[in-house]
């Protein structure tokens, strides 16, 4: 993401997504941090958004890319299995649709 970004010349947003009332386990809460400070390492913005349901986590994330003039997204690797996507559904799939 930060080369895409440098490479277009934009700024780099980090979204992370928080489910309301979740309390975070340590491992949760460590990754979280991490990814802050990696934000904070590659100069981009980073922002929590609350998510109260997974399956609308494509239409927040697309809605949110709109407010801010996003024109790239770039998703990471999902821990689901084939199974998972089919039965859940995927989150690339439902940001490829709404986009």
């Amino acid at each position: 993401g930060q080369q895409i970004a440098r490479r277009l010349g934009g700024d780099m947003r980090v979204v992370v997504f928080v489910p309301p009332d979740k309390h975070l386990t340590r491992e949760e809460a460590a990754f979280r941090r991490s990814i802050r400070k990696l934000a904070e390492k590659v100069e981009a913005a980073f922002e929590e958004l609350p998510l109260p349901a997974r399956r609308k986590l494509p239409g927040t994330l697309v809605n949110y890319a709109v407010r801010h003039n996003v024109t790239r997204i770039v998703l990471g690797h999902s821990k689901q299995s084939r199974w998972q996507e089919f039965w859940r559904g995927s989150i690339v799939g439902g940001v490829l649709r709404k986009t």
